[in-house]
């Protein structure tokens, strides 16, 4: 892989095996950074955005789950 690849090219890499030899899945992509970025929902500039059902959305168009004193997004 390239010194200048981004976060999304992680998100798509296939079960590694741990230490013991075990196969372990990698953690789900939930969010990227990228400067000269659009939300796929709504075609607004987004340099950060979420994966909601599949798609790069941006902070309001986000399905977000958790309500109340709880919520957060980090």
């Amino acid at each position: 892989m390239s010194d200048d690849a981004t976060l999304d090219a992680f998100g798509d890499r296939a079960a590694e095996s741990n230490d013991d030899g075990e196969r372990t899945d990698p953690a789900p992509v939930t969010s990227s950074w990228r400067a000269d970025a659009a939300c796929s929902a709504c075609g607004e500039s987004a340099a950060r955005r979420w994966t909601a059902d599949g798609e790069r959305v941006c902070a309001d168009c986000v399905p977000w789950t958790t309500t109340g004193s709880e919520a957060c997004d980090q």
